[in-house]
């Protein structure tokens, strides 16, 4: 508990080992002391915002002098007394960041691929997609992806049904691939090879569906040359 000032009035014990301080010595301190000194007092920044909006103020500071991050929560209450949580969040921060390189690094590979990946909640609701599966859809639906949209509303009326019935069957775990001709905007025939894949969380529950397109038209074309050649011979 500490007052509007940053000065401390109840320190636990938790806290002070999490300092690596007794308690005494915190009590001699400033909260904004416990930090080496900030020139714009952290303390008093974080207080007037959350005084200021009247409610529980919660933020994630680093400082460089400690090489760490924490968390601050501030509860305002009368008297110029405050409840502060204070947290070091280092580890989880670290987790955060590395897991937010990854997922960039994965969607710089998703967009450097021809194939489209476009990812759905069980609720039709899109998730994700790659720069790939808008190119598809602008094509073939005239359409465009937008993240939180039910996917429904591009998919044509005529499509519609045989696209919920591979969707459910995605969510009740199985793996569907399927071929599927199309003609695009300049009236050519297309043909797309479209994968439906269950994504699983840790207890192994169907979370999300995976939509892969990939366009196989050459192949298809040369498989009914080869085709064609060996009725010839």
């Amino acid at each position: 508990i500490a007052d509007h000032d940053g000065q401390f009035l109840m320190v636990n014990q938790a806290y002070a080992n999490m300092l690596g301080l007794s308690q005494d010595e915190v009590y001699a301190k400033n909260i904004n002391d416990i930090f080496g000194g900030q020139q714009s007092p952290l303390y008093s920044t974080i207080i007037s915002r959350a005084l200021y909006k009247n409610k529980t103020g919660k933020y994630e500071v680093y400082f460089p002098q400690l090489s760490q991050w924490w968390l601050f929560a501030i509860y305002p209450t009368s008297d110029q007394v405050n409840i502060v949580y204070c947290k070091e969040i280092t580890e989880r921060k670290k987790n955060e960041i590395q897991l937010s390189d990854s997922r960039s690094k994965l969607e710089a590979i998703l967009d450097s691929t021809s194939e489209a990946h476009l990812l759905l909640s069980p609720q039709y609701q899109i998730l994700s997609f790659n720069k790939s599966a808008q190119l598809f859809v602008g094509k073939i639906f005239g359409s465009v992806l937008v993240e939180k949209a039910s996917v429904l509303q591009i998919i044509p009326d005529s499509a519609k049904a045989s696209f919920q019935q591979k969707f459910e069957r995605t969510l009740a775990g199985e793996t569907i691939r399927t071929e599927w001709e199309t003609q695009i905007a300049d009236h050519s025939q297309n043909c797309y090879q479209l994968t439906f894949s269950p994504l699983y969380d840790a207890q192994q529950k169907v979370v999300s569906v995976a939509i892969n397109a990939f366009n196989i038209t050459d192949r298809k074309y040369a498989e009914e040359q080869l085709r064609m050649y060996s009725l010839i011979v």
